[in-house]
Order: structure tokens, then sequence, then C-alpha cells
């Protein structure tokens, strides 16, 4: 009977062991969904209409990257991306990157993503921080950058910006700046030069030819001095009956 109760109870730590190791995965993955937090921010496109076509609905693309800022030899302020940590190395999602224009004109645009907080940290390379309050935040800068995709007839905002990403415990805050500077800029412009296409009515030939359609020019036959010779010979016959007839009278009368 001790045997069979033993048994009992392995069995029962053995099920409890598989239950846990089940549920664990399950709850990893709430607490991961748990700790995301949503952030956004804004920008100010400008569409500019630079040819005879008004620019019609168009969809621009942003890209954010991460990188160091640093002072160069000038004392000048430079970003410099390190294209081997990628957002999601940072616990950073960029979901909602693109917005859609159209016409031209000024509108402000909201773009958005999503954050795991359990990766907010030195080890995922954000900048702790704290502040007289003592309290501790963590701070990330990312260069903010329009995608040049290629659409025929638009040129595209070569502009720089800078997307601060404050975290203090679960809350976040963010700001669009100037490089290594607090003024806060958001500003892109794309002009759009597409011009009307006009089409020109070809003029329509006299002489065509029919297998090319293509004009043929007509054929020189010389008919102005072909006219002059013929002239010249009617004169010449017409003396030549007049001398012979001038000269059968002379000598009938001479005879």
């Amino acid at each position: 009977m001790k045997e069979k109760k033993n048994l009992r109870k392995l069995l029962s730590m053995l099920l409890c062991c598989i239950m846990v190791l089940g549920i664990l995965p399950v709850t990893a993955l709430a607490a991961n969904t748990d700790t995301e937090r949503d952030f956004g921010f804004q920008v100010d496109k400008n569409v500019v209409q630079g040819g005879s076509v008004a620019p019609g609905t168009e969809t621009f693309t942003f890209e954010l990257a991460y990188g160091t800022v640093d002072e160069n030899e000038q004392h000048m302020y430079v970003f410099t991306p390190d294209d081997s940590i990628t957002l999601e190395a940072c616990g950073i999602r960029f979901t909602n990157n693109t917005i859609t224009t159209n016409g031209a004109g000024e509108q402000t645009y909201s773009l958005s993503g999503t954050i795991d907080l359990n990766m907010v940290n030195a080890g995922h390379h954000w900048q702790p921080s704290t502040g007289n309050d003592g309290v501790t935040k963590n701070i990330i800068t990312l260069r903010l950058t329009e995608k040049n995709d290629g659409k025929t007839g638009w040129t595209y905002s070569d502009a720089e910006r800078y997307l601060t990403i404050t975290v203090i415990g679960g809350e976040i805050s963010t700001s669009v700046h100037l490089l290594a500077n607090d003024v806060e800029d958001n500003k892109f412009e794309n002009t759009y030069t597409g011009r009307t296409v006009i089409l020109i009515e070809p003029s329509i030939p006299e002489e065509t030819n029919p297998s090319t359609g293509a004009m043929v020019d007509a054929p020189q036959t010389n008919d102005n001095s072909n006219m002059i010779l013929w002239i010249a010979l009617l004169l010449i016959s017409a003396f030549g009956v007049t001398g012979a007839v001038v000269y059968s009278k002379r000598k009938k009368y001479t005879e």
C-alpha cells in the first residue's frame, strides 16, 4: 500500500509539473503583451505644386534609425547610424509609419508604434538618467527621415529630424526636434513637378505611302523645261512652214 501511495504522489507531482510547464509560456506571453505601450508623434507635411499639374493622392513612408550623436572636430553634432542595432532590439515597433496626402498644401499627420517596457533599459540601448527630482528615466533618440520611393514627378524631402522618446515608469513622452537641439521641428516638404502632356495632331500630307503612312515627296517631272522645249519646237516648225511657202511662191513667179 505504501508503494502505491508513493507512486500516486509521484504521478501527481509529474502532472503538476506538466501543467506548470504548459501554463508558463502562456503566462510569459501575456506578461509581454501587458508591458507593451503605445507611443505617437506628429509630422507636418507640406506638398508644393512645382509644375502645371496639381498633385493627386500620394502615400509617403517614414523611417526611424538607431545611431549615436557625437561632436566632430568642428564642434558640430553629427548623427552616425548603427545598422547593426534594429528598432526591435530596442523594444520598439514602428507600426504606423505612412501618411497619405491629397493635393497641395500643408497638413499634420500622426505616426505611432509600440514600446516593450521590459526592454527599456541600458541593455537594450536606452540611456538611463536621473533628474533633480530623483526620478529615473530612460531616453532614446532616433533619426526620423522620409523614405525615397522614387515615384515619378516627386522631389522627396531630405530633411533629418530626430525623435526622442522618454519613458518614466509606464509613462511615455515624445519630441521631434533638430539634431542635438531642443527646438521642435517636424516639418517635411515634397514638390510635385509633373507636367501636362500636350498631344499635337500631325498634319495630313498630300501624298502618303499606303504601306507606311509616311509622307512621300512628289517626283520632279521637269514639266517647266519640257514646256519650253515644246514651244521652241513649235516656233521652229512654224518658221519652217512659213519659209517653205514663201520660197515656193517666189520660185513660181520667177518661172
